[in-house]
């Protein structure tokens, strides 16, 4: 009997957003500037027996040859791991320099990145792309990829663990995403809309030292993309100057949501696909004994429909888990 599970926990994720609105209604996120604060963020690591998980910390980046040799080393020895990881393990990955460039920036300065709306969308809104994260021009809907993440001035947020599977070749699924806000930390009932807008998506993006070409996996808790322009904002259906389109069909909205795929072992979520562990779609193959590199981008997706300054100042709680698929 099995019981193999690795749960990253970021219940204390709190992100604050401090939107500087241009109009005092409730807009889309096209239209005002808008920024999230993370405000504290508290994440807890729990694995099984044969599960283990470490934080990235730029390892395969540079020619250092004994850098180079130090990282495969540590990441197939065992004890470098752990079965739980806290914020301290995350602060702690810090920046790695090679002749004064600097090609990991680490994660100690976290708690002052910012994000801002994006989309996964690609051109046409009939798929998703989260390795793809775009900004849209107000005025003609163009929509250009941003790698901005990571920064006080950013638009996502992007952190990476290496996973290994111990003795046994094993499939991984994401489970149990869980957002929620505090009624205590949210002043006004329009701010708990933010949680709908938040979204994760994940891939396995490295096998030791070989990239892969993994698509991501993108879940939410409740993908929504009923965006409509406003009318009377650049976009609306009576300004005689905007582009198309105006809004999602439902086709473009159906394609949207097959692209999600969640396994949640708790409880169904509206417009989420529900699986049980053993058919829920494999977020990543491990390979036994095999450092595998998964990379998580949490960001806001600026078409959805709850994604407008409504929920300025917000603040929401994020979990998740990584689950052996075929535990028992």
């Amino acid at each position: 009997m099995k019981s193999l599970k690795i749960k990253v926990l970021l219940s204390g994720l709190v992100l604050m957003f401090a939107i500087a609105a241009s109009f005092g209604t409730t807009y889309a996120w096209f239209t005002i500037s808008n920024t999230v604060n993370i405000d504290s963020m508290t994440i807890n690591v729990q694995s099984g027996e044969s599960l283990l998980i470490r934080v990235y910390k730029g390892e395969y980046l540079g020619e250092d040859p004994v850098k180079l040799a130090a990282d495969e080393a540590g990441l197939l020895d065992a004890s470098t791991y752990k079965n739980s990881l806290s914020i301290d393990d995350i602060l702690a990955s810090t920046s790695y320099v090679e002749d004064t460039v600097v090609l990991f920036p680490g994660y100690q300065h976290l708690l002052d990145w910012r994000l801002g709306p994006v989309t996964a969308a690609e051109s046409g809104y009939m798929a998703l792309n989260g390795k793809s994260l775009k900004t849209m021009n107000i005025l003609t809907k163009t929509l250009t990829e941003t790698t901005n993440s990571n920064d006080d001035e950013g638009d996502f947020i992007e952190l990476k663990f290496w996973l290994m599977a111990q003795v046994t070749a094993e499939n991984v699924v994401l489970s149990d995403l869980s957002i929620t806000y505090d009624e205590e930390d949210n002043l006004l009932a329009s701010q708990d809309n933010v949680i709908y807008a938040v979204n994760v998506a994940a891939w396995r993006s490295q096998v030791k030292d070989v990239p892969t070409a993994d698509v991501a996996k993108i879940y939410s808790i409740d993908p929504d993309y009923g965006f409509v322009f406003t009318n009377g904002m650049n976009g609306g259906e009576d300004d005689p100057d905007a582009f198309a389109p105006f809004a999602l069909t439902t086709t473009q909205i159906n394609s949207l949501l097959d692209d999600h795929a969640l396994f949640d072992s708790v409880t169904d979520v509206d417009y989420v696909s529900v699986a049980d562990k053993t058919t829920a779609t494999t977020l990543a193959a491990l390979s036994a004994d095999t450092p595998t590199l998964i990379t998580v981008r949490i960001y806001i997706e600026g078409w959805d429909a709850q994604m407008n300054n409504a929920i300025l100042a917000s603040k929401f709680d994020i979990s998740f888990a990584f689950v052996i698929k075929n535990a028992a």
